[in-house]
């Protein structure tokens, strides 16, 4: 409320958090128009009461750096990997994407939650770009021309067509300022 520009950090897997207590932690910090949204798993760090009670908490987790978490008995291997899968989506359509703007008020027509709708763009872009995507490989150009693919796809389905290009317009918009605020100004 105070205009603020701020961002989240966001851990899973930490122990009795589930995907779904997960995914509702990112709807909360979405909702709340964060200027970025990081996402990490647990690590399980040596010497700290976390790795004293890992067995007793059932925690699996590699016994080398980075020490990530495996598995747990709330968030079960698949679902790290899906819970991955959201860290990547979000990295690529909302923080690199410059969709904070943006993001909440296209997803109102569609009636998908946060979560929801970053898991539906994360299946397609394995679809489309390849398995072991990362937003490291995908220039601020690719994400811009991703997030208006994905956009242009899934509008016409939810059988929104007729707000296409108002949503179209919104991301262009934003992309073009974004890209103008980071342009080095010219020599005098």
């Amino acid at each position: 409320e105070s205009g603020a520009i701020f961002g989240f950090d966001l851990i899973y897997g930490l122990p009795g958090d589930t995907l779904e207590g997960f995914s509702a932690s990112i709807d909360f910090a979405l909702r709340l128009y964060p200027n970025h949204l990081d996402i990490f798993p647990l690590s399980v760090l040596p010497g700290t009461a976390l790795a004293m009670g890992a067995g007793t908490l059932g925690l699996d987790y590699l016994k080398v750096p980075p020490y990530t978490l495996q598995s747990s008995p709330g968030f079960p291997a698949g679902a790290m990997r899906d819970a991955a899968g959201l860290a990547v989506a979000c990295d690529i359509f909302y923080s690199r994407g410059k969709a904070v703007a943006w993001f909440n008020s296209l997803l109102t027509p569609l009636g998908l939650s946060p979560s929801s709708f970053l898991r539906e763009f994360h299946l397609w872009l394995r679809e489309t770009k390849g398995e072991e995507l990362s937003e490291a490989a995908l220039s601020d150009q690719d994400i811009w021309q991703a997030q208006r693919a994905f956009i242009t796809r899934l509008y016409p389905g939810k059988r929104l067509r007729k707000l296409l290009p108002a949503a179209l317009d919104q991301i262009d918009y934003h992309w073009h300022y974004a890209a103008a605020l980071s342009t080095p100004p010219p020599e005098l």
